[in-house]
Formats: structure tokens, sequence, C-alpha cells
């Protein structure tokens, strides 16, 4: 069932359903099929990278999967994929296709890295790219949309740390998503969501924020434990 959002006043935002439902409809398609259709023109990188976003704001405030929100990034990065399609630019493979890296041993410059949520970390802030990030993004040519969530330095079974909280299963959210890449199983079993993680290789993307932060370190709902 297609996700609607709608305005505190009941009223619901056209621009943002429209964005919504074309999420809906590319959660589903592989990352191959993807690229070629922005490679041919026939999606915009920009509609692709607002479409994923959107369904990111509708659907990881029940998950907890996306522990951070790289968007702002993510829309400049798009406008430039779209330059370069048109500009018949040489394309990387996924070219444009959103992607997101696990928050463990996947750096970006610029994004925070905790390391699997440890505490003492929240403000680490790192100036390198890990090989795969760095590989998938400047010679894939993959747009990265944020950071998953993942158990403490990749050690226990379930996801779950102090600092972002337990990832949800999409079945049933009353039970965690497992572990260590939990974030990551939890957005792929969510309707093909995060199809290029390194740890859970599949189809398409299609995360949301929740109690992911953002560039600003504003954070959303996070679960008892991590306020206590």
């Amino acid at each position: 069932m297609a996700n609607t959002i709608t305005t505190e006043d009941g009223t619901q935002n056209e621009e943002r359903n429209a964005a919504v439902a074309l999420s809906d409809e590319l959660a589903y398609a592989p990352a191959h099929e993807l690229a070629a259709r922005i490679r041919q023109r026939d999606l915009s990188p920009v509609e692709v990278v607002d479409a994923f976003i959107a369904r990111l704001e509708a659907r990881n405030l029940s998950l907890n999967a996306l522990v951070y929100r790289g968007f702002d990034d993510a829309r400049r990065e798009a406008k430039a994929a779209e330059d370069a399609v048109m500009r018949g630019a040489e394309l990387g493979p996924l070219h444009a296709v959103p992607a997101a890296i696990k928050d463990l041993f996947d750096f970006k410059p610029g994004w925070p890295t905790t390391l699997g949520g440890i505490r003492a970390l929240e403000n680490n802030v790192v100036s390198t790219y890990s090989p795969f990030a760095e590989r998938i993004e400047r010679r894939g040519g993959a747009i990265l949309v944020g950071k998953t969530n993942s158990s403490l330095m990749g050690f226990r079974g379930v996801c779950d740390n102090y600092l972002f909280g337990a990832t949800r299963n999409p079945f049933n959210v009353a039970k965690n998503s497992g572990g260590s890449s939990g974030g990551s199983a939890a957005a792929v079993a969510d309707a093909g969501e995060e199809g290029v993680d390194r740890d859970h290789p599949r189809r398409s993307f299609g995360q949301a924020p929740g109690a992911a932060r953002d560039r600003d370190g504003d954070r959303g709902t996070r679960c008892r434990r991590c306020t206590e």
C-alpha cells in the first residue's frame, strides 16, 4: 500500500505524495534497471533521489534502519549527476542510484562514524573515504543518502546500541532485525531498500530516517534507552 503524506491540518501534500508514489514504484526496481533508465533519460537523478528521500521520511520512524541522513549531500550530488547525463559524460555503472553505507567501517568525508553506536564517537566526523564507499560513489556513480544502523562494533547478533537504539523488523516491529547489519537488513526487507550495501547486496534502495540525525545533528524519535 502506498504511503500518503498528510499535513497537520489534514490536507494532503500533492507534491510529496507524488514523490512517495514514485518511490513505491522504484523501491522494487533492480539497481541495474534504475541505472539504465537514468542513462536513457527515462528517469532524472533528481527525481529518483527525491523519491527515495520521500520514502525514507515516510518509513524509518517505525524501523530505525537509517541512523544518519545525508540528504543535502545526496540532493546536491543528484543535480551534478543530472548535469553529467545531459552533457553526455561517461557514467559509472551505478550512476545516480541511491545507496547507503553501514555505520561501522564505512566512511564518507564529512559524515559521522560511530563504529556501531559507540557513545564516545557520537561527534566523530571523518575526513576520508573507506574503500567501499569511495568505489561505489566516486567510481560506480552511486549517490549515498545516509548510514544504516549496526550493533556495537558489529559484535552482537542483534542490532541495538546505546547511541541509536534498536532497529526493528519490518514484518514485526516488536522484534529486532538481527545483526550486525540490522539497519541494512531492515531496509532490504522493507520493500527493496538499500540495494548497494556491502554486506547485503540486494536489488534497490528506499529507506527512511526517524532516529536518524542530519548534518546539523538534529534527531528524530529515539528509543527509551537512548534518552535515559
